[in-house]
């Protein structure tokens, strides 16, 4: 009888033909190779055998140390797997797993990177079908390990390297398993992926070569970056919060500042434009976090603002400045004075680059917001308090630096205009200096503040390179008449440093030059009161009424510049002569040239040949003016002023009344000095009418024609009354 012995299958006779007698030896058998490869696609179902028993030959490898062995099942397992299709790929996947994590457990660092070197081509292989059972934490921990190694070997800096390609390679893998990215998400594995990139990107070996460094930083930042695409923006916000806890723990905020801006760069590269502002978001929230960090954050914040707030659109805009201005207004109230000048200067750092962003529309909204948060101005206002305007005065300013409007009327909607006109009434002379600049910026569209001279030697605005701007008449009736109101009572408490003053006459003169002639009547107005303020307020110190005369003086000499007349400049330039004659410190040319604070006058006694004499011009512009002053609502009778201009014309000349036309009243001066010669003989009709018009409402206050002509309109509704109230005879 004949023995039968047991006889191994072909595909096991075939795995054990593959390697090489050599235990040393890495390369398999090719000739056998290529016959296995025929069987697993003649019979796929001996797939899953096959990896079996392959993986069987690796573990009695390990334990025998046959580190040939080990690498020649691993490269046939690689073999099978590129000759087969996707939905073959999962029958031979786990046992090919199980190989990786049997060799990365080894201590041979050679086996270690061929291993992870192998995992990478595994990862580019596509599957259909992926088990639902599958787990990758294993892996994760050991690529992280390797990525982060530390060791002072040869090889060290290449374990790194395919550490780092093996987690590529992993975030590759679950991108195109949709099943399997719930694992990656978990907040363990996500701090261990993250810590190994960013110990990657961080210079912190000086014993590595310079060339090495930036192959480590390139795969990490790649890396980085693969995360970043794989999250997308349902799971960022999992990702930004193992990179700040890092940063947390390492001091990174405070010590290697560029190196935070550098990553969350690199992170927003990755991501779509429209979706970068999650980022920012996640800095901002971050702030809440400790104190310590604040300024270091705001720094970061202030660095990716441009790429990250680029399209940033909706209430996200407006959450990031809230959220600034609590912090800032927090810091106020329990910080030192030297710690909140750091913040302070981080947070309008990033307010003006968040800013500096966004589109012109959403500005306004941005500066009513802000201005929203200051506190009206108070006789016993805290130190708190003090502190927290002087901040937010000037992030203010650093908001209306980025504003630009084409038209001078988009920078002065209403909402807008009537929330900056309360920061006008500050008293203290710091924040007077800022809300003058924040003014400067609104107003000067053609960059003619650096031009303006203190001086009134000059002659054309040509010479200076200044720019005359053209606005509507109801942006005068809304905005420009308003302003001056105000303007009236900030001249009253403005400080009487140099700057300050200087700052007030550059406002001045840049409202005159954007509006240009349509202001006239309203400039003319304003300087009649500046001038009477200075003459009458007897509480105001000598310095600060010789400041109001000189600003008059040089508003005059550009008015007639803005608006040529040749009577009016001889007007003004008559005055200004005088005055540089017998009294020079009262024009801007002696006064702001003044290097000492306190000026050589013991008294404001002007006489009145230096002062200006400002008319309304002709009735018609009197009752403009005084209709704008806000306190008049049937304005003056014409009809009244014209009768009155009549009978005195009459008496000096036979000319009837059809000579005076719009065009010989508009060529009258709007002012005249008080050195014309009231003597003169034989004086033109047209000069001698207006001589009869401004005897009555020529030099009165505006209050005064007001209650005149209230008084004759009383008279007028009693007359209709009693018409009214006339009974009508019977007819029948």
């Amino acid at each position: 009888m004949a023995c039968v012995t047991c006889r191994k299958p072909r595909y096991k006779r075939l795995v054990d033909s593959l390697f090489p007698v050599n235990p040393a030896d890495s390369n398999p058998v090719n000739t056998d190779l290529e016959k296995l490869i025929f069987l697993a696609r003649s019979s796929p179902d001996h797939l899953d055998r096959i990896g079996e028993y392959l993986e069987y030959w690796l573990r009695r490898s390990v334990v025998r140390e046959r580190h040939g062995h080990i690498q020649v099942a691993v490269k046939i397992t690689e073999r099978l797997i590129s000759h087969c299709d996707s939905q073959q790929v999962k029958l031979l996947a786990d046992s090919y797993l199980n190989m990786i994590r049997i060799v990365l457990e080894s201590n041979t660092r050679d086996l270690q990177i061929f291993a992870t070197n192998s995992f990478v081509a595994f990862s580019n292989h596509e599957e259909e079908n992926t088990p639902y059972h599958r787990q990758y934490d294993f892996l994760i921990d050991r690529f992280a390990i390797l990525a982060c190694t530390s060791e002072q070997q040869e090889s060290h800096l290449q374990i790194r390297v395919s550490g780092l390609k093996a987690l590529k390679g992993l975030l590759a893998k679950m991108r195109r398993e949709q099943e399997l990215q719930l694992t990656i998400w978990e907040p363990d594995h996500l701090s261990k992926i993250v810590s190994a990139f960013l110990f990657n990107m961080q210079d912190q070996a000086s014993e590595i070569q310079p060339v090495e460094l930036d192959e480590l930083a390139l795969e990490a930042k790649g890396g980085l970056q693969e995360l970043v695409r794989l999250a997308g923006l349902g799971h960022i916000d999992d990702v930004m919060r193992p990179i700040m806890r890092h940063f947390d723990a390492s001091l990174t905020w405070t010590g290697h500042r560029h190196f935070t801006e550098k990553v969350f760069l690199c992170a927003m590269e990755a991501m779509q434009k429209q979706d970068r502002y999650k980022v920012l978001q996640g800095l901002v929230n971050h702030l809440d976090a400790d104190v310590s960090i604040k300024e270091g954050v705001l720094t970061t914040l202030s660095n990716c603002v441009a790429m990250g707030a680029d399209g940033s659109v909706g209430p996200f805009v407006l959450e990031v400045f809230q959220t600034l201005i609590r912090h800032l207004r927090t810091m106020c109230k329990s910080s030192s004075d030297s710690d909140l000048a750091s913040f302070q200067a981080a947070t309008v750092r990033a307010m003006g680059e968040f800013a500096r962003v966004l589109p012109d529309y959403q500005k306004p909204d941005i500066l009513i917001l802000i201005n929203d948060h200051i506190a009206p101005p108070q006789a016993n206002s805290s130190v708190d308090n003090q502190r927290l305007t002087g901040a937010i005065l000037k992030c203010l300013r650093a908001v209306a630096d980025t504003y630009r409007p084409s038209v001078l009327e988009m920078g002065y909607a209403e909402p807008l205009f009537l929330s900056l006109l309360k920061v006008l009434r500050f008293s203290d002379p710091g924040f007077q200096l800022d809300v003058a600049h924040i003014w400067h910026r609104l107003i000067d569209r053609h960059q003619n503040k650096g031009k303006i001279p203190f001086t009134t030697t000059w002659e054309r605005l040509e010479d200076l390179g200044l720019s005359l701007g053209t606005v509507s008449q109801s942006f005068i009736n809304q905005v420009a008449t308003t302003l001056h109101a105000y303007l009236c009572e900030h001249a009253q408490i403005l400080s009487t440093s140099l700057e300050n003053l200087k700052a007030f006459y550059q406002l001045l003169s840049l409202l005159l030059l954007e509006c240009g002639s349509a202001i006239v009547s309203d400039a003319t107005s304003y300087l009649s009161r500046l001038q009477d303020t200075a003459l009458t307020n007897t509480a105001l110190t000598v310095r600060h009424r010789v400041a109001l005369h000189a600003i008059v003086a040089g508003l005059a000499h550009l008015l007639v510049r803005v608006c040529p007349s040749s009577k009016l400049e001889e007007g003004v330039g008559a005055v200004v002569s005088l005055r540089r004659s017998l009294g020079p410190y009262l024009l801007p040319d002696v006064f702001f040239a003044e290097q000492s604070l306190e000026l050589s006058v013991s008294n404001v006694d002007v006489p009145e040949d230096l002062l200006f004499r400002f008319i309304g011009g002709s009735p018609l512009r009197v009752r403009s003016l005084a209709k704008r002053d806000g306190s008049v609502s049937g304005g003056i009778d014409v009809s009244v002023s014209l009768s009155q201009i009549m009978d005195v014309a009459s008496q000096d000349t036979p000319h009837s009344f059809e000579q005076v036309t719009f065009e010989s009243l508009k060529d009258e001066p709007l002012l005249e000095n008080a050195l014309q010669n009231d003597t003169v003989s034989e004086l033109s009709w047209n000069e001698k009418v207006f001589r009869a018009a401004h005897a009555d409402v020529g030099f009165q206050q505006v209050q005064d024609i007001v209650n005149s002509t209230g008084s004759r309109q009383d008279m007028r509704e009693g007359r209709s009354h009693s018409i009214y109230e006339m009974e009508l005879p019977k007819l029948y």
